[in-house]
């Protein structure tokens, strides 16, 4: 589920504990830093245009996924109300290249209270979004589902759950749309 990636920063910049990034050589970029709380957007020449300290005046607190569209990034994170460590709201934003505009595509109230949020992972894929989620099922257990949402916002439509693992605890899962596969980890590492 995880790999090295080497992208070339500018020396002005220190990063402190980045944790996803969406990186093409030459393109906009974007870095999620500093424990899910800092997004930092490149230009396409590699240079910092913007940085995003996530607090309550943002549409995240936390973010956790990051996935380069045709259009601009999509993120996938949460929202904590009034300074709690609770996780209110799961939510995907996008955001323009540039990292100056954004728009909540995706928002989902966890059932159970949280620290972390449920989303685990998100996918582009000809033209739709996956997000591959850990929460509770009926029973009470955990289990790893992805569901394929609409990128329009204004859209009603309910997402539709595509797969559900039956791995019992995991702890990450990752959705490969090209595939049809999702992959689960549990806590001792296994897949």
């Amino acid at each position: 589920l995880g790999h090295t990636l080497q992208i070339p920063i500018p020396m002005s910049i220190t990063l402190d504990g980045p944790s996803a990034a969406a990186y093409v050589p030459g393109k906009p970029s974007l870095i999620v830093d500093s424990n899910n709380t800092r997004l930092i957007f490149l230009n396409a020449g590699g240079k910092v245009c913007r940085i995003e300290e996530l607090d309550e005046t943002c549409a995240l607190t936390r973010a956790n996924s990051v996935v380069r569209g045709e259009d601009g990034f999509y993120v996938a994170g949460a929202e904590q109300e009034g300074g709690s460590v609770i996780i209110s709201e799961d939510r995907v934003v996008r955001y323009d290249f540039s990292g100056r505009h954004s728009e909540i595509i995706f928002s989902d109230t966890p059932e159970a209270p949280s620290y972390f949020g449920t989303i685990s992972d998100i996918s582009l894929y000809n033209g739709e979004l996956y997000i591959t989620k850990i929460e509770k099922n009926s029973a009470g257990e955990l289990h790893a589902l992805t569901q394929k949402t609409d990128l329009d916002p204004a859209t009603e439509e309910e997402p539709q759950i595509l797969l559900v693992s039956n791995i019992s605890q995991p702890y990450m899962a990752k959705y490969v749309p090209q595939r049809a596969v999702l992959y689960v980890a549990d806590g001792a590492g296994n897949l």
